[in-house]
């Protein structure tokens, strides 16, 4: 309605053009009049909903306000998590000096397409192409208790055959079978066909150390949970889709850290946002996450590369459509870039 007012009627607008006079600017007496209006429907709307609110209080006002206000809070957390922001988006010739002055150590950006020239993206997408590369060192798979949520604490790990696993993951025999996570290391026929050295040229040059890169590859539906690195982590979107959804290291307070893993959540954002008696559980287990502040998220594609800063908190989905499979490049921090005080407390 200020809007209109603001702008005048569609006649008025026309009467103003012919004439070649301005129409009548809202007053400060029409501006009082509309914020009036507005309080008297935000007045009325709020006593409703205390009113409701106070039902479940037993008729105490002040219970009543409570009630009310934790409701409002659980549902402004549960759409933060299902209805995030999008990150930062970068093309391919983000120099280093622009990434380290907006990005580093700050907040996440996806440079799109940076990887879409590698070797990888074109032949990995074969699975007959991706079972016949040959890799030096060992292969680890992860198998979860409960076949969704894949945490290496928490999981089972072995040693496997790299082609034996590819085969399972991308073989197409998947259906009925448990999810897996599976770990290969960056060499051989794997280190040919991707150029790290894309990804250390937004570091400005930093030497990659090939021992703490790895290929990691999944199942669909497999989560990470929710947790943080301390490093400076570039994951290479290679096969297949990832959703990666952040909480700034700031929102720390609110993910009731695990107490033997405290770089681990032990909410489960995705039940605490959802309906039924589960959820309702999982958010008494976990009042703190309704005072979440802010939430973001980027899907990953084939040739997308995605910084994570140190510290910042974020869970992995890989898509239902199908497995996928990424190349993770880390940097260790800085001797000048101190670690978040959320590491401490």
């Amino acid at each position: 309605e200020w809007g209109a007012r603001q702008s005048g009627s569609a006649d008025e607008a026309a009467a103003a053009k012919a004439t070649g006079t301005a129409p009548a600017l809202p007053t400060a007496a029409d501006e009082e009049e509309v914020v009036e209006e507005m309080d008297d429907a935000l007045a009325s709307f709020a006593l409703d909903e205390l009113d409701y609110a106070s039902d479940d209080a037993d008729g105490d006002a002040d219970a009543g306000a409570a009630a009310l206000e934790d409701r409002h809070a659980v549902r402004n957390a549960a759409r933060l998590w299902r209805n995030p922001t999008p990150i930062a988006e970068a093309l391919p010739a983000l120099s280093a000096d622009t990434f380290r002055s907006h990005h580093r150590n700050a907040t996440p950006v996806v440079v799109r397409g940076l990887a879409s020239a590698w070797p990888a993206c074109a032949q990995w997408s074969d699975a007959a192409a991706l079972v016949a590369l040959a890799v030096d060192g060992p292969t680890t798979q992860l198998e979860a208790a409960d076949g969704e949520h894949f945490l290496r604490c928490d999981c089972t790990v072995t040693t496997v055959d790299f082609s034996a696993a590819a085969r399972r993951v991308f073989g197409g025999g998947e259906a009925g079978r448990p999810r897996v996570m599976v770990r290969a290391p960056l060499s051989g026929g794997l280190l040919a066909a991707v150029a790290p050295d894309d990804v250390a040229a937004l570091m400005g040059g930093a030497a990659v150390k090939l021992p703490n890169c790895g290929v990691w590859f999944g199942s669909a539906g497999s989560v990470t949970p929710l947790h943080y690195d301390l490093c400076h982590g570039f994951l290479c979107q290679i096969v297949g889709r990832k959703v990666f959804t952040f909480v700034a290291p700031d929102d720390t307070r609110c993910l009731h850290r695990r107490a033997d893993r405290p770089e681990v959540a032990d909410v489960d954002p995705d039940l605490w946002s959802g309906d039924g008696e589960a959820a309702a559980a999982e958010r008494a287990r976990h009042p703190a996450f309704a005072e979440l502040s802010a939430v973001w998220s980027v899907e990953l594609g084939p040739g997308d590369v995605l910084y994570t800063p140190p510290f910042w908190w974020h869970h992995v989905r890989t898509h239902d459509d199908g497995p996928a499979l990424s190349v993770l490049v880390p940097f260790d921090p800085e001797a000048d870039e101190a670690p978040h005080p959320c590491h401490y407390f």
